[in-house]
């Protein structure tokens, strides 16, 4: 299974989280601005 890879960096933190909303299964590597403030519901969040 291969997973998009999102980074940090790469596009805005809101078009960043709407990739990661709307892929359903990928990888999003940020730290700085979203350490906090950032809601994802938990079906988007899984192992």
């Amino acid at each position: 299974m291969t997973l998009p890879v999102l980074l940090q960096g790469e596009t805005s933190k809101g078009q960043l989280l709407q990739q990661f909303v709307s892929a359903g299964n990928a990888l999003l590597v940020a730290t700085s601005s979203f350490w906090e403030g950032v809601d994802v519901r938990a079906i988007h969040c899984h192992w």
